[in-house]
C-alpha cells in the first residue's frame, strides 16, 4: 500500500477511535452519576404494592423460588390473615404480582447478598430484619437498573446521530419523569419494563440485525410482557416489525418470547387458574379496595383527562416536557419516517393511551405521580431528542421552551424524591375512595408535598 494511503488510513481512524472512547468514558460518568443520584435520597418511596416483590428478591437468590414462606410472620397478621398481595397455595405462600422484576434484577441482587453474608452471617434469619434489609437492595438493584438503562438510552440516540442532544433527552427521562421516582426507588414492575423496552430497541438497530442481537432483543422483549403485561402490546409490535423487516431474523429472536409466553402462561394457569394470574385475583378487589364495579369500569373521557391532565397523576403535570414533544410531533415526522420500528412504536402509545383511559383505577392507586406510564417513558425520550435536533437548529422558542419544560420535569421528581410519601393518598379521605380528590387543584399530591416539608423543616 501507498505510504499516503496508510497515513490518510491512520488519520481517518484516529478519530473514530477517539470518539468510540469518548462515548465509552461519558456513557460510563453518565452511568454512575445517575446511580448517585438515584441512591443519595435515602427514603422508602415504595408502597404496600411493591412488599411482595422485594421479599422475592431474596427467596429467589436463596433457590427458594417463588415462595414467601420464610417471610410468614410478617405478611401474617395477628389474625393470621394475609394482606391482599399474597395468596396461599399448597402450604405455601405467594405474591400475586409477577415474578420477573425480582428475576431480571437478580444479578444485582446475588452479589449483595453474598457481601450481606460474608460482613453480617445470619441477617436474613430474623424475618423483620431480613425485610427491611430486602427493601435496602431492591433499592440499589433498581438505581443499578436504571442508571444501566439511561445509559443504552444515551448510547442509542448517539447512534441514530443525536449525539448533541443524547445528554438533555436522556436527563429529562432519566431525572424528569417516573423513571426516577418509580423506576428507581423500588420493585414495581415499571422499571423493568422500561428497561427491557430500551435494551430490546438499541438491540434492533441497524438492520439486518446480527443473531446474537437477535437473540438478546428476544430476551428482552420476553422480560418486557413478563414484567407488564399490558406491554405485550409493544412487544407484539416489535414482533410485527421484524417480520416485515427481517423475516429470517425471527428464527432466533422468536425463542426467547415464545419460552418466555410458555413458561408465564404455565406459571399462571399452575399456580392461580388464570391466563393473567395473580394479576386477575387483584383486579377482582377493585369494588372493596376502590369502590369500583371492576377493572374496565372506567369512563373513557374521564380516565383520558385524568392520566394526562390530573393535578395528582397527570402525565403532563408530572413530566411537561411530553406535553411539548407530543405537539412538536408534525416538526419530524419525516426523519423519523426512516425509522420504522420507532414509528410502530410511538403508533402503539395510541391502544395503549386507551387502555389506561378505560381503566377503571387510571391513577393507579398509592404513589406519585402518573406510574402507569414509566414504561413507556423512553419512547417518549426518544421523540424529544428528534425534536431536540430539530429546534436547536430552527427555532431558540421551541429550544427553550423545552429546556424549561425539561428543567420543570426534574424539579417535579425532586419534590417526589424527597418530599413524597406525604399524607394526601390518605387525607382528609382515602383517595382510592374518593376519587373526586384526583381533581383537585387547591390541594394535590405536590402541594401537599411541599407544604408538610416546609413544616417538618421549620420544626
Amino acid at each position: 500500500m501507498d505510504p499516503m494511503s496508510k497515513t490518510q488510513t491512520g488519520e481517518l481512524a484516529h478519530p473514530v477511535s477517539r470518539s468510540h472512547r469518548r462515548n465509552w468514558i461519558s456513557a460510563l460518568l453518565l452511568g454512575l452519576a445517575l446511580a448517585a443520584v438515584y441512591a443519595a435520597n435515602g427514603r422508602n418511596l415504595g408502597s404496600y404494592d411493591t412488599e411482595p416483590t422485594k421479599m422475592l428478591l431474596l427467596t429467589l437468590a436463596r433457590g427458594e423460588g417463588v415462595y414467601l414462606d420464610r417471610f410468614r410472620p410478617v405478611l401474617r397478621d395477628t389474625n393470621r390473615v394475609l394482606p391482599v398481595f399474597a395468596r396461599p397455595w399448597r402450604g405455601h405462600i405467594l405474591s400475586r404480582y409477577p415474578t420477573a422484576p425480582a428475576i431480571l434484577v437478580q444479578p444485582c441482587v446475588i452479589p449483595q447478598v453474598v457481601f450481606l453474608d460474608w460482613r453480617q452471617p445470619g441477617w436474613d434469619r430474623e424475618p423483620r430484619l431480613a425485610s427491611s434489609i430486602c427493601q435496602q437492595i431492591a433499592r440499589r438493584s433498581m438505581a443499578v437498573l436504571m442508571s444501566l438503562a439511561a445509559v443504552i438510552l444515551y448510547g442509542f440516540l448517539i447512534s441514530l446521530g443525536l449525539r448533541r442532544v443524547a445528554l438533555p433527552a436522556t436527563l429529562a427521562a432519566a431525572l424528569g419523569s417516573n423513571l426516577w421516582t418509580v423506576g428507581s426507588q423500588a420493585m414495581w414492575q415499571h422499571g423493568p419494563a422500561a428497561s427491557s423496552l430500551i435494551v430490546a430497541i438499541a438491540l434492533l438497530r441497524p438492520t439486518p440485525v446480527p443473531r446474537w442481537r437477535l437473540i438478546l432483543a428476544g430476551l428482552a422483549t420476553a422480560f418486557l410482557f413478563s414484567c407488564r403485561l399490558i406491554d405485550g402490546l409493544f412487544a407484539a409490535v416489535i414482533v410485527l416489525w421484524l417480520a416485515r423487516s427481517q423475516p429470517k431474523g425471527l428464527f432466533w429472536f422468536l425463542p426467547a418470547p415464545l419460552l418466555g409466553a410458555i413458561f408465564l402462561l404455565n406459571y399462571n394457569l399452575g399456580y392461580f387458574g388464570e391466563f393473567a394470574g395473580g394479576q386477575a385475583e387483584l383486579e377482582q378487589l377493585h369494588r372493596g379496595i376502590h369502590h369500583l364495579p371492576g377493572p374496565w369500569s372506567g369512563k373513557l373521557v374521564e380516565g383520558a383527562l385524568g392520566t394526562l391532565v390530573s393535578p395528582s397523576r397527570g402525565l403532563f403535570i408530572y413530566t411537561p416536557w411530553v406535553a411539548l414533544a407530543l405537539v412538536a410531533t408534525p416538526l419530524v415526522a419525516s426523519r423519523l419516517a426512516s425509522h420504522r420500528l420507532i414509528v410502530w412504536l410511538l403508533l402503539a402509545l395510541i391502544p395503549y393511551f386507551l387502555l389506561l383511559s378505560k381503566y377503571a383505577v387510571w391513577w393507579g392507586g398509592h404513589c406519585f405521580g402518573p406510574r402507569y406510564w414509566t414504561d413507556v417513558i423512553p419512547l417518549f425520550a426518544i421523540l424529544l431528542a428528534f425534536e431536540l435536533d430539530w429546534a436547536v437548529d430552527r427555532s431558540r422558542i421551541l429550544t427553550v421552551l423545552f429546556a424549561i419544560t425539561i428543567a420543570l420535569g426534574i424539579a417535579v421528581q425532586l419534590i417526589g424524591a424527597y418530599c413524597f410519601p406525604s399524607s394526601w393518598n390518605l387525607k382528609p379521605v382515602n383517595v382510592d375512595f374518593r376519587h373526586e380528590r384526583l381533581w383537585d387543584w387547591r390541594d394535590s399530591e405536590l402541594s401537599r408535598c411541599l407544604v408538610e416539608t416546609w413544616r417538618q423543616y421549620k420544626k
